[in-house]
């Protein structure tokens, strides 16, 4: 039987909370080192709930280190690969004052020697340094738009070089997410869920809403934990493919019933002023932070904004992401973003804007021809 622990986090310190929290599912560290694995997605304030809160970190950190392990920080994101970006990244989610404060090491997975691991789509490539350590996922509780939750299955991905995760969404992606979890598997798995989201997730656009939860939940079992979580999220996990159910958790700390809050779904179809947005949930996240960009770019800068009004071609603008069909009504403009959506580009004789994926700045161009020169 698995367990998993719920607790309340009201006002005890942080650190206090970790030690109950673990001592509640008698985890006891097996290795001399240990690699944390938050969830860094976006360069977004702790509080908006999209990244791993880093005083979770920070108290896991001080929680191996009075046991005299070595601990590192590791995350991989596609958005920030470089060490540039990756800095950038560090420095808005506020990561960069634990390394600075506690000089533990924050490795970019991005930037690391990796080694072909054995899974069934053939071979897999995994950071090589993981072999030596004991890996310890820290998600946060979230919503997301192509895959309805991201918890500790999904922070998995985070592990892979960047054109791995591409093919997730070529292939299969709730497939291979969840194989991932026979590729590798934590030794401990602590869901933050301090500060959550809900609705379309972490990256938009719309990005979801800021839901407060307080709560930090633990297990060694990875699949058992996100099976509690998305109860709590008050999701039916037979409706995410790619997590599993788990029949026999044994829940202690706070029961489920006691902290269950429904979260708002994620949407597939939204507006944002003209644009109508049609996403497929096999679109991946880099089409849908470059399109964010691009919409931001032309809704905040006023020239782009006033050419804008004046165009009445662009009175209704339809976006589609990813592989799915496209819509009925084509408004007065559509257009296909990225290398995915070239089946309904085809069907539909749409204009395409190809790459995977396409930089913000040609859809600029798109709508506005030669605001960004070529």
């Amino acid at each position: 039987m698995s367990t998993v622990a719920i607790k309340k986090n009201s006002q005890d310190p942080l650190g206090d909370a970790i030690e109950k929290l673990l001592d509640l599912i008698d985890y006891l560290p097996a290795k001399e080192k240990i690699l944390l694995k938050p969830n860094i997605v976006v360069a977004a304030t702790p509080e908006e709930g999209a990244v791993t809160h880093p005083k979770v970190i920070e108290a896991l950190v001080q929680y191996f280190r009075k046991r005299k392990k070595e601990v590192v920080i590791a995350e991989g994101t596609g958005i920030f690969g470089t060490d540039i970006e990756f800095e950038r990244l560090l420095h808005a989610t506020r990561y960069d004052r634990i390394r600075d404060r506690l000089g533990v090491p924050i490795i970019n997975l991005q930037q690391v020697e990796t080694e072909k691991v054995p899974w069934r789509f053939g071979e897999i490539r995994l950071p090589k340094l993981m072999k030596d350590y004991e890996y310890i996922n820290v998600p946060t509780m979230k919503t997301h738009l192509q895959t309805q939750v991201s918890l500790g299955v999904k922070n998995q991905k985070g592990l892979l070089p960047m054109e791995t995760k591409k093919l997730f969404h070529k292939k299969n992606l709730h497939a291979c997410i969840f194989e991932l979890t026979r590729a590798i598997h934590p030794s401990l798995t602590v869901m933050d869920a301090l500060y959550c989201i809900e609705g379309t997730g972490p990256t938009g656009p719309p990005v979801g809403e800021v839901k407060k939860m307080g709560l930090l939940i633990a297990g060694k079992d990875l699949m058992a934990v996100d099976n509690v979580c998305v109860r709590i999220m008050g999701f039916d996990i037979h409706e995410i493919p790619h997590l599993r159910p788990v029949k026999d958790i044994q829940v202690v700390g706070k029961k489920t019933e006691e902290v269950r809050s429904p979260f708002k779904k994620p949407l597939t179809s939204f507006s944002i002023d003209r644009f109508e947005v049609h996403m497929d949930e096999r679109a991946c996240t880099m089409c849908t932070v470059s399109f964010y960009k691009a919409l931001s770019k032309i809704l905040n800068t006023p020239e782009l904004n006033r050419r804008l009004e004046k165009r009445k071609d662009l009175d209704r603008i339809k976006i589609i992401l990813g592989p799915g069909d496209p819509p009925s009504d084509m408004g007065t403009c559509a257009v296909c973003i990225g290398d995915c959506a070239s089946s309904p580009a085809r069907k539909a004789h749409l204009p395409q804007i190809k790459g995977c994926h396409p930089d913000f700045r040609e859809m600029v161009n798109f709508f506005f021809p030669g605001h960004y020169p070529t």
